[in-house]
């Protein structure tokens, strides 16, 4: 073989591969395991971190200044749930259109953003970290809009999904950074005599 047939090779089993990838299609019992993964992982991932901040929640938490538009706490835990199962069904519409393979990239920003929405509670509830905790959730609300955008591109109905999503971020944001400014201790002024 020549070097020139080898690379005429290559180039024709890279062509080969990027078809397979553009005419995929998961079969029935792939896509509902595909759908189950992105739903329940983050629903799992998200009642652990809850159930780790449980004893936080009643005890620190608790005694911390609150806004009288607070939700009431019963809230909080249907909601998530509810976010993370669209967020799960939206990555999933994405993975249809060609796999993980070619939806590598927009299917690891739906990762990384899961990741900064997974930190948010440790760095608020077991740090107690408030500050932290709203550089988190404004990472996080900047990743999700990049998701949208990305999802948008592959798959429009996959965006409309995160729409809540970025609604709950944004209101869960204005709730982090009123519990900062109610729970922050001024620092004392300096008095000279």
């Amino acid at each position: 073989m020549t070097v020139q047939s080898l690379i005429a090779d290559a180039v024709s089993q890279s062509a080969d591969s990027a078809q397979d990838i553009l005419e995929w299609h998961p079969s029935k019992g792939e896509s509902m395991k595909a759908l189950a993964a992105f739903v329940l992982v983050p629903l799992a991932l998200g009642q652990v971190v809850g159930i780790l901040s449980a004893t936080q929640i009643a005890g620190w938490y608790k005694g911390i200044r609150k806004p009288a538009w607070q939700p009431p706490a019963i809230v909080f835990g249907p909601v998530w749930s509810l976010i993370y199962t669209i967020m799960g069904v939206g990555a999933w519409q994405v993975w249809k259109h060609g796999g993980w393979a070619a939806q590598q990239d927009v299917l690891a920003l739906w990762v990384f953003q899961l990741i900064f929405n997974l930190l948010w509670n440790p760095l608020f509830f077991l740090k107690h970290d408030m500050a932290l905790a709203l550089f988190d959730i404004g990472a996080l609300w900047s990743l999700i809009v990049v998701l949208i955008g990305a999802f948008w591109r592959v798959e429009p109905s996959a965006a409309y999904l995160q729409l809540p999503y970025l609604a709950w971020v944004s209101f869960a944001s204005v709730l982090n950074y009123t519990l900062l400014k109610l729970n922050t201790v001024p620092a004392p002024k300096n008095r000279t005599a």
